[in-house]
């Protein structure tokens, strides 16, 4: 299948100074991209462009209602720890209503803010390169993966940038996984290889995946219904 070319996804050429972005993050987000067929072409002033767009798109209100996902807190690994109900996101309506390339463009932008939480815990004496996700599939069903186009635009997008993933994903547990949402793991799995070495797969039954979540991740940085503290606050919300 044909790349989705980063040039394809609508960037607005930038060569804006007043953002946020320190040399130190620019060099950081060079090295998660390196290996990408999607990027390898492209200089290091383009990429610089793009991220400088990155930085200052504000998403549109339809995709960060359906498609919200936020940044719960560091591990013990000091590893960024990014939490998505992903069993909830629509993506087959994104993909009839024709905005893949939108759905793409915020996929980035959600790399970006993944980046930079695993940046800023970077110190002289170590550089920290992963992060840690909690995906859960409650809700997911036949409806996604019975249109033919939505699981063609997943497959691709996990294919062409798999490169970029396998840089930063240190570990990941999907919990709620339901008939349906296995199904779409063993397609994905000719793609993810080894990397899904780094996956734990949890089905429905929460007595079974509270006690993992708690001995994976530190309790103050789980939302209460997944058996963390009563006081939790997530440090972003995106959507």
């Amino acid at each position: 299948m044909e790349i989705i070319p980063v040039t394809e996804v609508h960037f607005q050429e930038s060569q804006a100074s007043n953002h946020n972005i320190t040399e130190k993050l620019f060099k950081k987000l060079g090295t998660y991209v390196r290996n990408s067929p999607g990027f390898q072409k492209y200089s290091a002033q383009e990429l610089r462009n793009l991220t400088i767009e990155l930085e200052s798109w504000e998403e549109p209100e339809e995709l960060t209602k359906k498609f919200p996902y936020y940044f719960a807190g560091y591990d013990s690994n000091d590893w960024p720890v990014w939490i998505a109900e992903v069993g909830k996101f629509n993506i087959r309506r994104a993909v009839e209503l024709g905005n893949e390339e939108l759905l793409v463009k915020y996929t980035f932008k959600a790399i970006y803010r993944i980046i930079k939480t695993i940046h800023d815990k970077d110190s002289p004496e170590e550089e920290i390169r992963f992060g840690a996700f909690i995906l859960d599939y409650d809700g997911f069903d036949w409806y996604q993966i019975n249109h033919a186009e939505t699981v063609n635009f997943m497959l691709r997008v996990l294919r062409d940038y798999k490169e970029v993933i396998e840089e930063f994903l240190g570990y990941c547990m999907l919990i709620n996984v339901s008939h349906p949402a296995q199904v779409l793991i063993n397609l994905v799995r000719p793609i993810l290889g080894r990397m899904l070495e780094r996956v734990d797969v949890f089905g429905t039954n929460k007595v079974k995946w509270i006690p993992a979540l708690r001995r994976k991740f530190p309790e103050n940085i789980l939302p209460r219904w997944y058996g963390g503290n009563l006081t939790f606050k997530p440090i972003q919300v995106h959507g």
